[in-house]
């Protein structure tokens, strides 16, 4: 270029499995076995979940393989997210190792998932995204919701078993707390008995009323009765394990007692007259004013 041009550097947009599939063939170091993994993950993705009856749904499979490799690439790494581990990893691992890795992701999301999603229709919403980083995303914040509910499952069981209240509720239920029981109502119920918190839904579990879902309910506290349970709640959850007592109290949110019990709000209602009359000491006082300043002029 001449002398005092500028350059415009253009911001690489390209996704992780493009850019190692880049390097490898520039380097001459792609494997044969890439190209033809490639072929068939793309034709069972197809036949899966794009279909194979158009050029459209081939071309759709091609883009979610490519979305699919990225996030299986991304995950390899760990922390070391820079182009060329990316083609170390596609070297060494190839097309299955990386499918391999995107697998046991969408797995550990499928058993720990609230909402109980299976493998398959995790993979055709994945799919279903045509951009790979935000594809990426909602699958890492699926992951975090069922990594939690695996965590909250363990805090349950460990309350179940390490407090007076959850032993004698686990006795004494009709219902099956493992089958039939939200973990986050077993959590409230425990917690809050333990608090000494008087809540508003019956001690046992409703086995008749399956409308109700009172995991969503909270409660109110005046600031003495909330100072007093916040106190048992403290003493309790410092003799858990660490992690189970980061579930209940993140470090990054709000904790579970501030979540679930609220102080008491009263409002004051400042009725007509009262305003009025504080409105007219307040004239007179200001009124008082330049009357005093005058007595002091000679």
């Amino acid at each position: 270029m001449a002398e005092g041009s500028h350059t415009i550097q253009v911001a690489d947009t390209r996704s992780p499995f493009a850019k190692a599939l880049h390097l490898l063939r520039e380097g001459g170091a792609c494997p044969d076995d890439i190209v033809r993994d490639l072929s068939s993950l793309i034709v069972e993705l197809s036949r899966k979940h794009c279909g194979i009856t158009s050029e459209v749904m081939v071309e759709a499979a091609l883009e979610g393989a490519v979305s699919l490799l990225s996030v299986g690439l991304i995950l390899a790494a760990g922390r070391n997210l820079t182009d060329i581990k990316f083609a170390e990893i596609l070297k060494t691992e190839g097309i299955r190792g990386i499918c391999s890795v995107f697998t046991q992701y969408v797995k550990e999301t499928s058993e720990g998932h609230p909402d109980y999603k299976t493998p398959h229709e995790i993979v055709s919403n994945f799919l279903k995204v045509s951009d790979w980083n935000a594809g990426s995303k909602v699958l890492q914040h699926l992951h975090a919701e069922a990594k939690n509910e695996v965590c909250k499952g363990i805090v349950k069981e460990w309350l179940l078993r390490n407090t007076l209240q959850g032993r004698l509720l686990k006795k004494n239920s009709p219902l099956d707390i493992n089958l039939e029981v939200s973990t986050d109502e077993v959590i409230r119920r425990v917690l809050f008995q333990h608090c000494g918190i008087i809540d508003n839904i019956e001690t046992h579990f409703d086995i008749d009323d399956e409308n109700v879902q009172p995991d969503h309910f909270y409660t109110e506290l005046g600031p003495i009765k909330r100072k007093s349970a916040r106190l048992r709640y403290n003493d309790l959850i410092s003799k858990m394990p660490l992690k189970l007592r980061l579930t209940l109290d993140p470090l990054n949110g709000k904790s579970w007692f501030d979540e679930n019990v609220f102080l008491t709000r009263k409002e004051l209602v400042i009725t007509p007259k009262k305003a009025k009359g504080s409105a007219k000491k307040k004239a007179a006082k200001s009124s008082k004013k330049p009357i005093r300043s005058l007595r002091q002029t000679p």
